[in-house]
């Protein structure tokens, strides 16, 4: 990628490629070969991190600040790194400045992504100062700002109503700290800073279900008949129905995408195409996504490509607009408006289609849709009662659990019945493998009912005849019963005569 040559006098060079496909030179004068050799494989691995627009590795880094302020300029000139920190102007590293600076070279972010970002950093400005200098944040203040972040102050940056005296909610503070962390991060590696106070605090964002609302198909009716016109009905459809992110699933569908003869809609999603495989999504055009799609269609201007064209944009605020409809509908607003209309249509789906089904229409996957938006409902708990009850009356209907009882009187009966002993047969084989299905079972109440079986069991195991204990048993079955092992305790002693033989 990146070679080194020396002319006559001994000056070395190193020459590479840029990512625009550039030849390029830089003049290293009179340095070893050893130290050539360094520099060429630091070059190599800034343009490898420059082309895939991805953060260098940290000994670069490291290298990046121990350079020679004149090799650094020479880097710098061509696009590899930032020129060295005496160099960059006092306005560069001001907050402000620092944060547009970085929110203009990720070029790749998506809209969504670059304003929530541009929130961030009205809420660090708002605490630290626009011009305040970044190098002077340490530890100590960034926790002030963290704690800052939960008070009324922070929330009214918010265009969100909350509670008197509440701050920002746990996920919102952590992805504030996120993105101020990755800033600084960014400085780090471009060798403007030395330290990262944001390191140490929790930036991990996970799911917040003491805000979920499943908003049931009466109020979706209720919603749509207060909708101003088509276009609002479709909107509302594509979130409770269709389960689009509102609006950057709207930012790239076109009418060409509804698939009418196949009856699907291809939706392309803003918000995961920089994953591999998850730019776009299939779905079906659910009966109740399709009437409002066929209106919308017949009512669309001669040549529209967009299906909601009004809407693609996603600095307009259409939530402000939801809030007002479903008041007008005399229902009050629920927390999340376009993101539980999306969950309460997961909950949906995942009722009546396999988990990886409704997980792949939605466009996530099923661990994301199990920590985010699928929700218990009051239906779920209405068809287990019901289920258990439909149990229960059917075990009645047969008999079958605590509702069957015995009378007093049959079970009486039942015990005073004396026991019924079979008679041992008298005829030249005593037991046979015919005779098996006939035997009397064991181990119930009174125990001598099974004592029979098992003794002729024992005379014959094996199937041989042994005549001589058959006919000593015979003998022997008014007096008491002899078994083999048997004595004190009930094992190798004298016979025992159970008691109702006595009678």
């Amino acid at each position: 990628m990146a070679s080194i040559s020396t002319n006559g006098k001994g000056f070395r060079r190193l020459s590479f490629t840029s990512t625009q496909g550039k030849p390029q030179t830089i003049y290293l004068g009179k340095t070893p070969m050893k130290a050539c050799e360094t520099i060429k494989t630091r070059v190599e691995l800034l343009l490898v991190a420059k082309a895939s627009n991805s953060s260098i590795d940290l000994e670069t880094a490291k290298w990046l600040t121990s350079i020679a302020p004149d090799l650094r300029r020479k880097l710098a000139a061509k696009g590899l790194c930032e020129p060295p920190a005496e160099d960059v102007k006092a306005d560069v590293m001001k907050l402000e400045a620092f944060i547009d600076a970085f929110l203009e070279r990720r070029t790749d972010s998506a809209p969504n992504t670059i304003r929530n970002r541009k929130q961030c950093k009205r809420s660090l400005i708002e605490y630290f100062g626009a011009d305040r200098l970044v190098p002077s944040i340490n530890i100590a203040e960034a926790k002030d700002f963290e704690r800052w972040l939960r008070t009324p102050k922070a929330r009214k940056l918010k265009h969100t109503s909350t509670a008197e005296g509440d701050g920002l909610g746990k996920n919102t503070i952590r992805g504030v700290l996120r993105a101020a962390k990755q800033w600084w991060k960014d400085g780090i590696e471009r060798g403007l800073l030395e330290s990262n106070p944001f390191k140490g605090l929790k930036t991990t964002v996970g799911g917040n279900r003491e805000k979920d609302f499943f908003v049931t198909r009466e109020m979706a009716d209720k919603v749509l008949d207060k909708c101003p016109d088509y276009q609002w009905r479709l909107l509302f459809a594509l979130g409770r129905f269709g389960g689009l992110r509102i609006p950057s699933d709207l930012e790239e569908l076109k009418w060409e995408h509804v698939l009418w003869d196949e009856g699907k809609m291809i939706v392309h999603s803003p918000k995961t195409k920089h994953h591999e495989g998850h730019e776009s999504r299939v779905i079906p055009l659910f009966p109740e996504l399709l009437v409002h799609l066929e209106h919308a269609f017949d009512m669309a201007p001669e040549g529209e490509v967009y299906v909601l064209p009004q809407y693609r944009n996603q600095e307009k605020n259409t939530r402000t607009r939801l809030i007002k409809i479903i008041i007008q509908a005399g229902l009050t607003p629920w927390p999340k408006p376009w993101i539980n209309l999306r969950a309460s249509r997961a909950t949906e789906l995942a009722n009546e289609f396999p988990g990886h089904v409704a997980a792949d229409w939605l466009g996530h996957s099923e661990q994301i849709a199990n920590k985010h938006y699928r929700q218990v409902t009051e239906d779920h708990f209405a068809q287990a009662v019901n289920k258990t009850t439909r149990q229960t009356t059917r075990n009645t209907s047969e008999g079958i659990g605590t509702n069957r009882q015995l009378s007093t009187e049959t079970n009486k009966q039942d015990i005073e019945k004396p026991p019924v002993f079979r008679q041992v047969p008298t005829d030249s084989n005593p037991f046979t493998p015919n005779d098996l299905g006939k035997l009397p079972p064991t181990g119930i109440e009174p125990v001598i009912c099974g004592l029979e079986v098992r003794c002729i069991i024992q005379l014959c195991y094996g199937g041989k005849r042994d005549e001589e204990n058959i006919t000593k048993w015979e003998m022997e079955g008014q007096e008491g019963v002899s078994r083999r092992g048997m004595g004190e305790g009930g094992f190798g002693g004298e016979r025992k005569t159970p008691r109702h033989w006595e009678k």
